[in-house]
């Protein structure tokens, strides 16, 4: 669609034959999961997100609920595997009173006469909230005990008929329980509590009038209560703790759950649903992913398709989304985010599908000064483009102005903000299309009709007889397919980049769905940064050459060719 064929067959010449697994795992680890997808789960309040948790869990219906409140955690941290054993969806209404929303969706889930679990006594759901699910035509269960830890027994034994794998972990905290259950209902295991490093009663008794059980310890108030366990996973805070859990219990993972590791109740719902999916629950910090959840997903990246965000932008922050996207796809991690009144960002970074985009004036004030290595450019990065106010091919197209002046490099930072493209994607890809001249001229041909505007046939620069150039600049903007970029995308390097990466964006907010009306190979579907970088190139998904392509693109990334001696040429 838009490259400079002699550059690009240069690079691929060097490859070898598995170069795009090569260079996949040097620069980002892998085109298999490069369309991995984040799918945020939430609504206006924590009643609304774990609905929202369950109707996309069970949008058929389901074979039971599970209710607790939805203001305490103590008697819902046994709660997930139970959920997940009797097949419906862990939902949180007030302890005074069922939630009328709650009423509705257990309407909408079961037939009537199923069962609903209320976890613990009377203060924790009232005798109110047992009746209204009583006159909805539902039988309630009320699994309950003096206190949380003999609640969680009573779980085990009646509501999980006393299975022999069991993980201890704190009651007097949620995160660890949390990840816990959805490891105990991969095994078809259970929860049981400490109360710190002690062991209540009713563990004890569960633990000592069972045999041969498996004992998972998870934290470390837990490990340091004198049980006899058969492992124990201690991390050096919550997130690490995670992190352990996650690896050894799921360790190639297709989906993987990520919620607040500051509050409990969208954990909760949320560990229901990645449990039925096969999946661990990983924590995140509100504002910024943690280093071990980045680890965890890193490591499980070559298998990662979807992860799940529970809850609003206030529990897992839009800075922190973006970076389980970018961890699960392969690009670079955010360093920053621009939204809190901090400097500007050491490096602008991938933002997934949907992200609101900042604007020319906000991308502009945050752009950091670098040095002009193109002086031939002085001209076209001087002239800013005009806005055309586009309405094709694409949505997108509508915020293409060019509005920037500046060196090359400033103009790539630019661009990469604005699209919300990591930066040293774009350094990589333009050093592949034009080696960051804007006077790049490309994809020569004999059809007079695909010259780029000002190229007829017989113009001759580049020693080309008898054709002329359909592609041009910094990205290689190709005549015959984006016409109504010409003549700017020649005249102004900022144009031209801001036209190409519009067309990216657009392939990646899933816009581009003639894709899988072609020769193609997979199925197109939105979030796949290097998938889109391939439809650049081929105009195809995911064939040979689009794949080649990205495999050019990568190792000039991890090569980071643009900071190398010869580059400067």
């Amino acid at each position: 669609m838009g490259r400079t064929a002699r550059r690009l067959g240069a690079v691929l010449a060097t490859l070898p034959l598995a170069a795009g697994l090569v260079s996949i795992a040097a620069a980002g680890r892998g085109s298999a999961t490069a369309s991995a997808q984040v799918t945020r789960l939430s609504g206006v309040d924590r009643v609304a997100t774990a609905i929202s948790i369950s109707a996309s869990a069970f949008p058929a219906g389901a074979n039971s609920a599970v209710l607790s409140r939805s203001d305490d955690f103590p008697d819902a941290l046994a709660g997930t595997p139970l959920a997940v054993a009797k097949g419906g969806p862990l939902l949180l209404t007030p302890p005074a009173g069922l939630d009328p929303r709650v009423a509705a969706e257990l309407q909408r889930l079961l037939p009537s006469g199923a069962s609903v679990y209320l976890l613990g006594g009377t203060a924790a759901l009232s005798d109110a909230v047992a009746a209204a699910v009583t006159n909805l035509g539902f039988r309630v269960v009320r699994l309950a005990g003096a206190d949380r830890f003999e609640t969680a027994a009573v779980v085990a034994a009646q509501g999980l008929g006393s299975p022999t794998t069991v993980f201890v972990t704190t009651g007097t905290a949620f995160a660890d329980a949390l990840v816990s259950g959805v490891a105990a209902a991969a095994v078809h295991g259970a929860v049981l509590l400490t109360n710190g490093a002690s062991v209540p009663a009713a563990t004890a008794q569960y633990l000592s009038s069972h045999g041969g059980l498996t004992v998972h310890a998870v934290g470390g108030s837990a490990a340091a209560a004198g049980i006899a366990t058969t492992d124990s996973f201690v991390g050096t805070d919550r997130y690490d703790t995670a992190r352990l859990v996650a690896t050894h219990f799921f360790p190639a993972p297709t989906s993987v759950g990520i919620a607040s590791g500051a509050t409990f109740a969208d954990g909760l719902s949320g560990g229901t649903q990645i449990a039925r999916v096969g999946g661990p629950l990983l924590l995140s910090g509100p504002a910024a992913l943690p280093t071990a959840t980045q680890q965890y997903l890193g490591s499980a990246e070559p298998t990662i398709t979807t992860a799940y965000l529970y809850g609003g932008t206030a529990a897992v922050s839009a800075f922190a989304e973006a970076g389980v996207q970018a961890a699960i796809t392969g690009a670079p991690p955010p360093t920053t985010t621009s939204t809190t009144g901090a400097p500007a960002p050491a490096h602008f970074s991938t933002l997934p599908p949907g992200a609101p985009l900042p604007d020319d004036a906000t991308c502009a004030s945050e752009v950091r000064a670098t040095p002009e290595n193109r002086p031939d450019n002085a001209t076209t990065n001087a002239t800013r483009g005009v806005q055309k106010n586009l309405t094709s091919p694409y949505p997108t197209f509508a915020r293409v102005d060019g509005n920037y002046a500046g060196t090359t490099d400033e103009i790539i930072q630019w661009v990469a903000c604005k699209w919300g493209i990591d930066e040293d994607v774009v350094r990589a890809q333009a050093s592949i299309e034009s080696w960051w001249h804007q006077s790049t001229l490309g994809d020569w041909g004999t059809d007079a009709a695909a010259c780029a505007i000002g190229y007829a046939i017989g113009v001759d620069p580049s020693g080309h007889p008898g054709q002329c150039p359909q592609s041009v600049g910094l990205l290689q903007v190709r005549y015959p397919y984006w016409t109504n970029g010409f003549p700017q995308v020649e005249t102004s390097t900022a144009y031209n980049a801001d036209y190409a990466y519009a067309a990216w964006r657009a392939c990646f907010e899933g816009q581009e769905t003639w894709l899988n009306t072609v020769d193609r190979v997979g199925t197109y579907g939105p979030g796949d940064m290097w998938g889109c970088l391939g439809v650049w190139y081929s105009g195809r998904w995911r064939t040979s050459a689009a794949d080649g392509y990205i495999a050019a693109v990568q190792q000039n990334l991890s090569q980071r060719v643009w900071e190398q001696p010869d580059f400067t040429g």
